[in-house]
């Protein structure tokens, strides 16, 4: 399900996983979420939120009253416990009836409204977000995004976008930058052919993508897998 994502998407976990370790929890919940849908702005859930009239100021302020902080040594390993995963489940379901290829950060949103038994569905509901009225949020940025494309929403969802045979148009502009870079990457090391290794090494020297984030997290930079790949190079 993972690589259905979209990249801003998979930036919104990320943040949460962050804002997991801000607070000393040891596994990313749905409060995490919600907390990494704001971080990821100016982005459409982030446009979302600031239409339903809810600040990050007010998510906060709930959150630090509702969810103790701990001290706890900060994990590299921050997984999803239950709700969370369950929201990405909903997330799933939201992107299905929507018709979307993708899972974008507005269907995360709607995953924690549907979410009851959450964190994040129990603050949105005291600070007056409904489950209707995101859903009008959604298909009103929609629609407005269709418009400034030049699309009526009722010929964006009548048929399916049609098919194309340009092999780039399914990747991602950092997912470009990669594949380029990995060339240079096997031309620096004299190598003959591209491998894995030379893709590794342009993603984690692409400083400004979320996987170059993740293995520097992880304490992978890209002179460390360099030394790793060509010790003395």
């Amino acid at each position: 399900m993972w690589q259905r994502f979209s990249e801003s998407a998979r930036r919104v976990i990320f943040y949460a996983q962050e804002e997991g370790q801000r607070l000393g929890h040891a596994e990313v919940s749905t409060e995490h979420l919600l907390l990494g849908l704001y971080r990821n702005h100016p982005g459409i859930a982030f446009k979302i939120l600031e239409r339903l009239g809810v600040t990050v100021e007010q998510i906060r302020t709930e959150i630090d009253r509702v969810v103790p902080t701990e001290e706890r040594r900060p994990s590299q390993d921050m997984k999803l416990n239950s709700a969370a995963k369950r929201v990405i489940d909903l997330a799933f379901d939201s992107s299905q009836r929507c018709s979307d290829s993708h899972i974008g950060p507005e269907h995360l949103f709607l995953g924690l409204v549907r979410q009851e038994h959450g964190v994040a569905a129990r603050i949105l509901t005291k600070l007056g977000v409904s489950y209707e009225a995101a859903c009008e949020a959604v298909e009103s940025l929609h629609d407005e995004a269709l418009k400034e494309a030049g699309a009526s929403p009722a010929s964006a969802t009548a048929l399916p976008p049609p098919p194309t045979s340009d092999p780039w148009a399914h990747y991602t502009e950092s997912a470009k930058v990669a594949i380029l870079a990995s060339f240079q990457e096997k031309k620096r090391l004299g190598d003959g052919r591209v491998s894995a290794e030379h893709l590794l090494l342009a993603i984690a020297s692409d400083h400004n993508s979320l996987a170059a984030q993740l293995l520097e997290r992880l304490g992978a930079s890209a002179d460390q897998i360099r030394r790793e790949i060509a010790p003395g190079a």
